[in-house]
């Protein structure tokens, strides 16, 4: 009798915290991709202070999946492209068509690391409507992630 009702203690918890868990690993996406969009903008700044030539990261969201890449001086792909996981998109909650407020959807980093132009960010957005912005500064290229939509 104490082992069946250790067992439906057991199986109590799991049920009340498989849905906690199923949430935190959404969020958890949303993280992991703006992250990853982060180190590729650090990846190209620091291209383009080591190469001492204009690198960009370039913005792809016509198609499904979004996707994004680092881009020479020549808009040649420098390496293969990154696409963000599929419940992830490149969003902004103020201007859909324009998810990012770059010049022609790409940071370009000069050869003293910041941008060729104003600062600029890229929102992404998760199903849930939960949002990060990935925001660079012009003068330093400092790459800072928020949660502001």
């Amino acid at each position: 009798m104490e082992m069946l009702v250790v067992l439906g203690v057991i199986i109590l918890l799991l049920g009340v915290s498989i849905p906690f868990f199923a949430s935190f690993s959404k969020g958890a996406k949303l993280k992991t991709a703006a992250k990853d969009v982060t180190a590729i903008l650090n990846t190209a700044r620091s291209l383009a202070i080591n190469q001492r030539a204009n690198y960009s990261v370039v913005f792809d969201y016509s198609e499904f999946p979004h996707s994004y890449y680092i881009a020479d001086a020549s808009q040649t792909a420098v390496n293969k492209k990154y696409y963000l996981p599929k419940t992830i998109r490149f969003y902004r909650p103020s201007d859909p068509e324009a998810p990012t407020n770059f010049s022609e959807d790409k940071a370009t980093f000069s050869t003293t690391g910041g941008l060729t132009a104003n600062s600029g960010s890229v929102w992404l957005s998760d199903k849930k409507g939960d949002f990060r912005r990935v925001n660079v500064s012009n003068t330093t290229g400092r790459v800072k992630i928020d949660q502001e939509p």
